[in-house]
């Protein structure tokens, strides 16, 4: 079987599509707008509730960019309706007047819903948190696919969102609404994935990401800098989107990060980062793929590669050196450079 990741992103073609993603403003959402608008897609649907990032955006991409302000958290039918309605409006080809939206990229969550400390979540929780996180964390998802299934079909399109590693699957007490909601999702858009053929549902689990905000409060154990950032992981996610991409097999599937894990001299868990024959640096990771709704530890391994590529696609600045005991990297990870070259490649 064909390696249907087996390419890079900047070889993906995205040009002059229309994608619109939830959660575009911040965080991976806003890495994923930046990589498509520097690939030349036609254009951007950003949704979300931070609106006031949006002039930033439209200052940064013009035209290319359409923002629509909207609470997946509070959301009703009605609203949901509505908002349908404006993807399509935002979506009309000025070529022949009609709508065409080639991905819709669910990318939305909610980790911690209310203001609550995370160690209290499993003592303190109330309707409204649960309610919040499971509105967005899975019914969005959900009811875009059921309002925008028309435009996606007649546009040969395909709906794509994100998941998590942990998904419910294991008793996480900082954040359990978070992850029973994601549980929940990857388990009712399987449903829709196997009922509703006309429509590629694929998946994206981007791993465990770098400390920062609302985790680096609950895993204060985790070293800022030490695992992948969202602009280190892109390459694979753009790839789901990329009309190029053989998605015959990835359907109703999860492309899943795995990050290489090592420990510091200090016993902290980091991930294993590899210096490239160019010199650059960047985190070693794993791809696989599962199907929806398994668990994370199931699927097989697909690639790998090495993150630079994918830091440099967005204009991210370069990974630091990264020497925790005085040795050179391969002399910590017995990687040399060509074992993981710049490159997707079948493992």
């Amino acid at each position: 079987m064909t390696n249907p990741l087996g390419a890079i992103a900047p070889y993906a073609d995205v040009s002059d599509m229309t994608i619109a993603i939830t959660g575009g403003a911040t965080g991976l959402g806003r890495s994923v707008v930046d990589a498509l608008a520097h690939l030349h897609v036609r254009k951007l649907i950003v949704i979300d509730i931070r609106d006031d990032i949006f002039p930033e955006l439209k200052a940064k991409y013009g035209d290319k960019v359409e923002t629509i302000a909207f609470n997946l958290a509070t959301a009703q039918d009605a609203d949901y309706v509505s908002l349908a309605g404006k993807v399509s409006q935002a979506a009309i080809d000025p070529a022949d007047g009609k709508p065409h939206l080639d991905v819709f990229f669910g990318n939305a969550g909610i980790l911690k819903a209310t203001a609550k400390k995370p160690y209290e979540a499993t003592k303190d929780f109330d309707l409204a948190e649960l309610h919040a996180s499971f509105n967005v964390n899975a019914a969005a998802n959900a009811m875009m696919f059921k309002l925008l299934k028309p435009l996606l079909e007649s546009s040969q399109g395909r709906f794509v969102f994100t998941t998590s590693p942990t998904s419910g699957r294991t008793a996480d007490t900082k954040y359990p609404s978070y992850g029973s909601s994601k549980a929940y999702q990857e388990q009712f858009m399987g449903c829709l994935a196997a009922g509703n053929p006309e429509v590629p549902v694929l998946a994206f689990d981007p791993g465990r990401l770098d400390a920062t905000g609302v985790r680096a409060e609950a895993y204060p154990q985790e070293v800022p800098g030490a695992q992948p950032g969202p602009s280190d992981i892109l390459e694979p996610l753009l790839l789901l989107m990329a009309r190029d991409t053989d998605i015959a097999n990835l359907r109703g599937h999860v492309v899943q990060v795995n990050n290489v894990e090592d420990i510091d001299v200090k016993g902290r868990r980091v991930n294993k980062r590899v210096k490239e024959a160019d010199g650059s640096e960047g985190f070693a990771v794993i791809i696989k793929k599962r199907p929806l709704a398994s668990r994370p530890g199931e699927g097989d391994v697909v690639s790998c590669f090495v993150t630079s590529h994918s830091r440099a696609l967005v204009g991210a600045d370069p990974l630091p050196p990264y020497d925790p005991n005085g040795k050179t990297l391969g002399e910590i990870y017995g990687l040399p450079s060509e074992q993981i070259g710049n490159k997707m490649a079948p493992v």
